[in-house]
Formats: structure tokens, C-alpha cells, sequence
């Protein structure tokens, strides 16, 4: 195994179960009614400015060695130290990982696109529209802290589409832009179904129009 391999792991269980933090945080505790007392092996908990978890570890094969977590105006960190010498050297690799993190990257908010439209037209449906699902989209986009360039999101979307539609579907894209440099692209989709018309469903409209 890897550094990254171990930081990818970290990275999935912050982003899918959050709620480890609520026990990786956590200093010291007790057990049996007070009477064993057990303190968490992460000194960065007591030592790191934001510092929220997350795993140390130390094995003959991979050395002494931790997975650090921190957050900081709302920039989320992970840093990997493996075969340190020692409990000391680990702590200070990872603290020093963090702090060129932070001092060098930004979570800056992402901008609105300036065109964004909440609903699609259809074309042979019963439905004349879709409304449109802009979830996918960041609130924030990593950015050196010394870039000077604009930060841009451009929505990327038909002016109809063609039934039928589902829910969930991609119609269209979110590219963010930094200066002139594409950052990224997030889907925009479906939020609701706009099936095929078929023909009873035509000739219920037509009834419905004539005799109304």
C-alpha cells in the first residue's frame, strides 16, 4: 500500500461517514465507571489548529505512521506520513504537510453561473418542461491562495430537449473556469420524468382543449 492509497481511503470514509469525526475527536475517555482511562495516540488533537482525526498506526513492516485530518475556514485537509522513524517525526511530517496545505490552497466559494435556468422546455411530451437539478455543483473549488484570476461557472445546457425523460438524466453540464483554465465540469440533470406522448394521451389534450 501507499500514501495516496491510504489518503484515498481516508478521503471516502470523511466524505461518506462524516460522524467518525464526532469520535476521532475525542482526546480522552473512560471506560468501566471511570475505573481505565484511554487517551487517544494522536498528539496532533491536543497540539494542531483544527486538527479533527483521523488514524495513527505503527506495524514492523509500514513503520510508525498517521492518517491527519484538519479543517480550516472550510478547507478539509489529509495528510499521510508512512515509515516514520518515530511517534515524534510522524507528528511533525503531518503537521508540516498541513500547514503548506493551508498556508497555499483556498476553498473558495464557487459562483453561481450567470445564466441558470431551472427548468427545461420538451418537446413531444405532456410535459412542457423539466425542472433541472443543480445538486452535483461544489460550494466550494480549491484554489491556490496567490491566484489573482476570476473564478467562473458557465452553464452548458440545450434549449429543449427531445422526450422521453427521466429523472436522474444528464442534459447538460457546469464547467467552472479559473481565469481561462477549465477546473472542472459537473452534470446537471433531470429532476423530474417527461415521457413520450402517445396517442391516447394526444387525443385526451385534443378532447380535452375542444370541449373546455
Amino acid at each position: 500500500s501507499t500514501a495516496r492509497d491510504v489518503a484515498v481511503m481516508s478521503c471516502q470514509i470523511l466524505n461518506t461517514c462524516p460522524e467518525v469525526l464526532h469520535y476521532t475527536g475525542i482526546w480522552t475517555d473512560t471506560l468501566r465507571g471511570g475505573a481505565t482511562q484511554l487517551v487517544n495516540t494522536n498528539k496532533l488533537l491536543h497540539r494542531y489548529n483544527g486538527i479533527t482525526g483521523l488514524k495513527t498506526g505503527t506495524t514492523g513492516g509500514a513503520g510508525v505512521c498517521i492518517s491527519a485530518s484538519a479543517a480550516r475556514d472550510g478547507l478539509r485537509l489529509v495528510a499521510v506520513i508512512l515509515g516514520a522513524p518515530s511517534s515524534k517525526d510522524r507528528f511533525e511530517a503531518a503537521a508540516a504537510l498541513l500547514d503548506y496545505g493551508f498556508g497555499g490552497w483556498q476553498a473558495a466559494p464557487l459562483p453561481a453561473p450567470e445564466v441558470q435556468p431551472l427548468q427545461l422546455k420538451v418537446k413531444g411530451s405532456a410535459e412542457d418542461s423539466v425542472p433541472l437539478d443543480y445538486s452535483a455543483l461544489p460550494q466550494t473549488v480549491l484554489l491556490p491562495r496567490e491566484g489573482t484570476a476570476a473564478l467562473t461557472a458557465q452553464a452548458c445546457l440545450p434549449q429543449q430537449l427531445e422526450a422521453p425523460v427521466e429523472k436522474g438524466q444528464t442534459v447538460g453540464t457546469v464547467q467552472v473556469y479559473h481565469g481561462e483554465t477549465l477546473l472542472g465540469e459537473y452534470e446537471v440533470k433531470a429532476a423530474a420524468d417527461a415521457p413520450r406522448m402517445d396517442f391516447g394521451t394526444a387525443f385526451s389534450l385534443l378532447w380535452g382543449s375542444l370541449t373546455g
